[in-house]
């Protein structure tokens, strides 16, 4: 008669593959610190030191296996092609802006604390703000993050305070009733340094004072607002979304088909974590984990073609050169397993290469640009529009058809700009009176640029010209990911009924320029202004114009 072991395997074999093949939960004594596991459905019993007090120290969700297959990914060199992809499955477009989030929430599984960054996602209603966000939370550790829609200041401070990444649905900081709005404080502390209170315990029939730490987490959040005051920027990336055709019509036809493929509809339900949430688990559930050290920042300090590489005339540059390391450090986090290990008087320390932080602006270069000059990329639609029509005096409503959003968004987008200083208005019936002539409408409100609103961006030099520094002062090729290729979204025809392509006429006998320069020689996410002559070549120099002057200066 066979027995279990006579199917030509040795019993250590079968103890190692069940092993492999079982989810456990992590006890630890909370009298002598000894460690059990246990399957997922039970409690362990008395400890040998005879306590009976235990505390759950994790839940290993995923088996041996599993954990293997998923490091595997972490090695492959197209490891942001591959994140890319995953997201993509989620969220469909917004390239730069979902790879950023997701930077941002992995900050907040590093070590340190300092270094875990928090990010403000802005746009308009239903452009996809709030599934941005729970895309990068799908594949973030069960155990590492939280999301709400409401909550209180006590439960943050209390009941979730070492939670690393905190997600709210919506936060509007500036309206009366707006949401969340009464978080807007412990949302600061959480974001810079962390919390730290005393209150009454209500354990010990308020006898008794405790205090409560909280340590500082990354916060990631959603809003329609276009203004942000200065003590929330100075805490939070600032990224906006922006839809266009062929990202609203390929969000549809997904749609269409999760509602007639049967196929997607029983994946859905059978759906496993990704193998990024199980790789990630598996770095974050790491005992001692590891700091991570870039050598090469030193080189930073340097110059290159005579100029700093960092804008050091502006205050907020002290702020945002943290926060463009902080995620350099997420991007190196990820590729640990590709990344050399050391360790010194017992800390273990992973060495960051050149090519983390240049992928790091590639991706998040015009996020840190829209955060370090205050401007929202919509308040910015609007003054690029005045400059189009090219008017002293434009007219809101104008305004309103190019820029293509409602009557109330335009009033508050203007009014947005007109406290920054960077508009004036004036009723029409008020500039015929000054100027004698009758040429405006006394029934509209009328708008003009009273300043330039081009501001110098955080680093002072092209991508390209960076890496070629880094390069010759490390000694070492710089292998960085092509960014043209993440693009989720392709491009339709131009012959598309009723949709009218935007950008810069050519004549049948000019070669399409513009789109060469895009590839080659103008960096695609660029983080400076181009050159000169680029910009002649691709006829937006005009446009320019005020850029380039105040390079001159």
């Amino acid at each position: 008669m066979e027995t279990d072991f006579d199917v030509g395997k040795k019993k250590d074999e079968m103890m190692k593959e069940a092993e492999e093949t079982q989810r456990i939960k992590v006890w630890e004594c909370k009298s002598c610190g000894d460690s059990i596991n246990t399957n997922l459905e039970c409690k362990p019993n008395k400890c040998s030191c005879g306590a009976n007090n235990w505390n759950l120290l994790r839940i290993e969700y995923y088996t041996q296996t599993e954990k293997k297959e998923a490091l595997e990914k972490f090695k492959d060199k197209q490891l942001l092609k591959l994140i890319h992809q995953e997201l993509s499955k989620s969220h469909i477009g917004d390239d730069n802006l979902k790879l950023t989030t997701f930077l941002t929430a992995t900050s907040g599984l590093l070590k340190n604390p300092k270094l875990r960054m928090s990010n403000a996602i802005t746009g308009g209603s239903s452009e996809g703000k709030d599934n941005n966000v729970k895309t990068t939370l799908m594949h973030m550790p069960r155990d590492s993050f939280i999301f709400v829609t409401n909550a209180t200041q006590s439960t943050i401070e209390d009941d979730i305070k070492n939670k690393r990444i905190i997600a709210f649905s919506e936060v509007n900081a500036n309206r009366e009733e707006g949401a969340n709005k009464h978080l807007i404080e412990v949302i600061k502390q959480k974001t810079e340094g962390g919390t730290s209170s005393i209150k009454k315990d209500v354990r010990t029939g308020f006898k008794e004072a405790r205090i409560e730490v909280g340590e500082q987490a990354s916060v990631l959040y959603s809003t329609t607002e276009a203004e942000m005051n200065e003590e929330m920027q100075t805490r939070f990336i600032k990224s906006t979304i922006e839809t266009d055709f062929n990202r609203i019509r390929q969000v549809n036809n997904n749609t269409l088909d999760n509602f007639s493929d049967l196929d997607k509809l029983l994946k859905d339900k059978t759906e496993k974590d990704s193998w990024l949430r199980i790789g990630l688990t598996c770095f974050f559930n790491e005992s001692n984990q590891h700091v991570i050290l870039l050598p090469y920042a030193q080189f930073l300090k340097e110059q290159i073609k005579g100029q700093d590489i960092f804008d050091n005339t502006n205050p907020r540059s002290q702020r945002d050169i943290k926060r463009l390391l902080a995620l350099t450090c997420a991007t190196t986090f990820l590729f640990q397993e590709q990344r050399q290990k050391i360790e010194k008087d017992g800390v273990k320390i992973i060495i960051s290469e050149p090519e983390d932080f240049i992928n790091t602006l590639e991706i998040s270069g015009e996020f840190f640009n829209q955060s370090y000059s205050g401007l929202d990329i919509r308040l910015n639609d609007v003054l690029k529009a005045i400059k189009e029509f090219g008017l002293e005096w434009t007219p809101r409503d104008k305004i309103q058809e190019k820029v293509g959003v409602s009557l109330n968004t335009i009033k508050n987008y203007c009014e947005s700009l007109v406290n920054e200083g960077l508009l004036e208005y004036q009723k029409g019936k008020y500039l015929n009176e000054k100027t004698g002539v009758g040429s405006y409408d006394c029934n509209k409100v009328y708008y003009k640029r009273c300043q330039r609103g081009s501001k110098k961006p955080l680093i002072r030099c092209q991508v390209s010209e960076l890496k070629e520094f880094l390069e010759q002062k490390t000694s070492k090729l710089i292998d960085t990911f092509d960014f043209n290729e993440l693009s989720s979204i392709k491009e339709e025809k131009e012959d598309i009924k009723g949709i009218k392509k935007e950008g810069v006429k050519l004549t049948e006998d000019t070669p399409n320029t513009s789109k060469t320069l895009s590839n080659n020689k103008i960096d695609t996410f660029y983080l400076t202004p181009p050159t000169e002559e680029e910009l002649k070549l691709t006829g937006l120099a005009e446009e320019y114009k005020e850029i380039l002057e105040e390079r001159v200066e």
